[in-house]
């Protein structure tokens, strides 16, 4: 099967970066089977580029050629392939802010989202097929579009995020808190959040004031941040919004305790995992779990529980390309 692979990138220094989570699901499904190219939108706040992207689009789907376009991506991505009206099924994935909305403040950012939010919903009506990745995203969908829907959140290479072998705690009493940081979306990760809960563990418990850090992450290789979450205690989420947060499922892989808010489906995910925590926004109750996690001592059974939800790479790609293949038959 041939897939033309629509995604938002950003380019710096003439190199282009996309999402790793979206890198890994092509690679996985490139080992099932899949021949695929990508079309990389670098440019969404023009309408201008809009346009002059659908051109480029177009000649790119007549050359390619696919038996099925994906939008990797809902507002301005996947209007941008609706726009293009494509003569092949098209489907979009539908991550987050795309569906849910922007937490920002102030009117320019709550015009934008109302526009982002239009685009979303008017390409859904649209598209052949509708991929979620967590359930609360797909209860956001128009009325109407839910049955052409699926619920398939994003694999992670297990291959790659593993538990390092050496599950010994260290002989120092330092508590280390792993928190993931994102430059796009600073105020959805709510680091004052964080901080917040790391000053009430110190006071709570003052006898690992001078023993705790929060470890911030961001734009980290995929190896340092492998090597970080087999060193850390704890992963800490503390976001305003999430939809489906690869960084749990990673840290899962990696058998890292988890110490999150209840955002995105990360209660779901974390339910038979042990030690873990799922709580309320909320500094003092962030700081307890993180106690009670840590003083549980050793690593969790993310790792385990991460398979039996069939969440590894390999088997998300194969769902992925059942559904092409539905699609692509109907």
């Amino acid at each position: 099967m041939k897939v033309l692979y629509v995604i938002p990138a950003n380019v710096t220094k003439h190199t282009i970066h996309y999402s790793p989570f979206i890198k890994s699901e092509l690679l996985a499904v490139k080992g099932a089977g899949v021949l695929y190219e990508i079309f990389y939108l670098t440019i969404r706040n023009s309408l201008t580029y809009l346009f002059y992207s659908r051109k480029l689009l177009k000649n790119h789907i007549q050359k390619f050629q696919p038996n099925l376009i994906h939008a990797q991506y809902g507002s301005v991505t996947s209007f941008l392939v609706m726009l293009c009206k494509p003569r092949m099924p098209w489907v979009v994935t539908f991550g987050g802010n795309d569906m849910l909305g922007h937490p920002y403040p102030g009117l320019r950012w709550r015009i934008r989202e109302q526009i982002a939010l239009w685009m979303s919903r008017t390409s859904a009506t649209k598209a052949t097929g509708i991929i979620c990745v967590s359930k609360k995203i797909y209860e956001r969908l128009p009325d109407g579009v839910k049955e052409k829907a699926m619920v398939l959140t994003r694999g992670v290479n297990i291959s790659i995020f593993k538990p390092d072998g050496n599950e010994e705690k260290s002989n120092n009493k330092k508590i280390t808190i792993l928190f993931n940081q994102s430059k796009e979306a600073a105020l959805e990760k709510n680091l004052p959040l964080a901080e917040k809960a790391v000053a009430a563990l110190r006071e709570l418990y003052p006898d690992v004031h001078q023993q705790t850090e929060l470890v911030v992450v961001m734009g980290k290789p995929v190896e340092t941040l492998v090597a970080m979450m087999n060193a850390a205690d704890v992963l800490l989420v503390t976001s305003t919004q999430e939809g489906s947060p690869n960084i749990v499922k990673e840290a899962m892989a990696c058998n890292l305790p988890v110490v999150s808010v209840d955002c995105g489906d990360v209660a779901e995910r974390l339910q038979g995992v042990s030690p873990s925590a799922v709580v309320p926004h909320d500094a003092m109750a962030l700081a307890q779990a993180i106690f009670r996690v840590v003083q549980a001592g050793g690593r969790s059974n993310g790792r385990s529980e991460l398979i039996r939800q069939g969440l590894d790479a390999q088997t998300v790609a194969h769902r992925l390309l059942a559904f092409y293949r539905k699609i692509v038959a109907a």
